[in-house]
């Protein structure tokens, strides 16, 4: 009897331990299985676990050049030179235990990496249960050191400003600057809260990255983009013409002027353009029924929950906001005005399609691997048909050799340039001024924006936003 029971037990143990084996070879099997997508999520709490424990790896930018490493846990040694520390500053952001908003920042974005999230769940078991202090992995950012510098020096004058730069065929970010910025080696210029977290709010400005974390009133730098879609619906409203005057001027009970108070007379798709008139994009976008145009907005991001690849993160954009899709907002919002808010990053890759014949390439802000540099990311959408992008690049180089953006034309240069600024009205009375470019160039096929916010009342696109632009086309084109 004794031996029997014996035998039961030794079996019951056998049963066991064979279970444990099954179950576990199961979790190596799922986890292997959903390594990449596993690892691309840690929560805020693994990551404050993990910024604990690991020395943050090393960020270069695209040509080798050290931004930033770990020295030791919880703390980064950053380069010598003040510019490259003070325009890198909110763009890898502050540290993750003292913000909330570290998603919109490298050092979010790069976590898994930097913080060797992959490496402790998967490869390494026994880190993660004992952790023990550890380096993370190196980065390798798209962001070029000169092209950032060039930005900052055109820019450090503004109290307020934001500029991002893009290869329009790769997706890549060439350049990224918020104003103001920090100095990240200086501990007193983090000022924290009594729960020891940075205030992130927009008059706080210079811990966040405005490109990808605040959106603002786009102006007439949205009507290119508009108009791109009524033109994927029908291609013969290219041929309308308007008679821009005040008469002319009230749609739906709605009053609309042109910029301070001009009326441009007759005038057809590139004119409009070229003067910036705001009733011909109006009466043109009428002409489409809205359920069409809702789904024109649908197709290039706006107005929906957008996700990126490889933890890529960004506030939306948006038409018609928190408002009702209706005449009023639809006719204001038109011509950047009413609810319609853009992220600065957002409204550079939408006019990078234009460019890039129509495709919306996915952005890339960093790499694990310096040898996928200058490859950028494989998916790609269709915003807009080939013969779409191709009337509107056409009518946007017409804008800089003699329209609004005339100021940063360089054909002189040897250079054609496709361009449009925009002046925003905002409530506090200030104006947000806006100068978009696209170099049409394939060694240098870059599209800036420059978004300028809390500026005078009498301050436009074209006296304000221009000459910077042309400021930072010229050291990128003699570069």
């Amino acid at each position: 009897m004794k031996q029997i029971t014996q035998r039961k037990n030794r079996n019951r143990i056998i049963a066991s331990l064979l279970f444990t084996l099954f179950l576990i070879t199961g979790i190596i099997l799922f986890l292997s299985r959903t390594k990449e997508d596993f690892g691309r999520q840690p929560t805020t709490s693994v990551l404050y676990k993990l910024s604990d424990i690991y020395t943050a790896g090393s960020i270069f930018d695209r040509n080798h050049t050290l931004i930033a490493k770990g020295l030791s846990v919880g703390q980064m040694q950053w380069n010598e030179d003040n510019t490259i520390r003070q325009s890198f500053s909110n763009i890898i952001g502050a540290p993750i235990k003292k913000t909330s908003a570290s998603c919109y920042s490298v050092l979010g974005m790069a976590a898994p990496t930097l913080y060797g999230y992959h490496k402790t769940c998967l490869d390494d078991w026994k880190q993660w249960i004992f952790p023990q202090s550890k380096n993370g992995e190196p980065i390798y950012l798209t962001i070029d050191v000169d092209i950032q510098s060039a930005i900052y020096h055109s820019t450090k004058q503004f109290d307020n400003a934001v500029v991002t730069v893009s290869n329009y065929q790769t997706g890549e970010i060439l350049g990224m600057v918020s104003l103001p910025t920090f100095d990240p080696t200086d501990p007193d210029s983090i000022v924290v809260d009594k729960n020891g977290f940075i205030d992130t709010t927009y008059h706080h400005s210079c811990y966040i990255n405005k490109n990808l974390q605040t959106s603002f009133l786009p102006g007439s730098t949205i009507k290119p983009i508009l108009l791109g879609i009524a033109l994927d619906i029908n291609p013969d409203l290219v041929n309308m013409t308007y008679n821009c005057k005040k008469t002319t001027h009230n749609f739906h009970g709605i009053s609309v002027g042109c910029y301070d108070g001009e009326y441009h007379g007759k005038v057809d798709f590139e004119s409009a353009l070229c003067c910036s008139c705001n009733g011909y994009p109006i009466q043109l976008l009428s002409q489409i029924e809205e359920s069409d145009f809702e789904q024109g907005l649908l197709q290039l991001g706006l107005d929906s929950n957008e996700t990126y690849p490889n933890r890529f993160a960004a506030v939306g954009s948006t038409f018609y906001g928190n408002g009702e899709h209706d005449i009023a907002n639809r006719t204001l919002a038109t011509i950047g005005q009413a609810n319609c808010r853009m992220t600065v990053w957002y409204l550079t890759s939408l006019y990078a399609a234009i460019f890039n014949d129509g495709i919306w390439k996915n952005p890339t802000i960093f790499y694990n691997d310096p040898n996928q540099l200058g490859k950028g990311n494989p998916e790609e959408t269709l915003i807009y048909t080939k013969n779409t992008a191709s009337i509107l690049k056409k009518a946007l180089i017409a804008v800089t050799k003699k329209g609004t953006a005339a100021v940063y034309d360089m054909s002189s240069l040897g250079f054609t340039i496709a361009g449009k600024t925009g002046t925003a009205d905002t409530a506090s009375g200030k104006r947000t001024v806006w100068a978009v470019a696209g170099i049409i160039d394939n060694q240098k096929p870059y599209v800036i924006t420059v978004c300028l916010p809390d500026q005078r009342e009498d301050a436009s696109g074209s006296t304000v936003a221009g000459p910077v632009m042309r400021e930072i086309l010229l050291k990128l084109l003699q570069k």
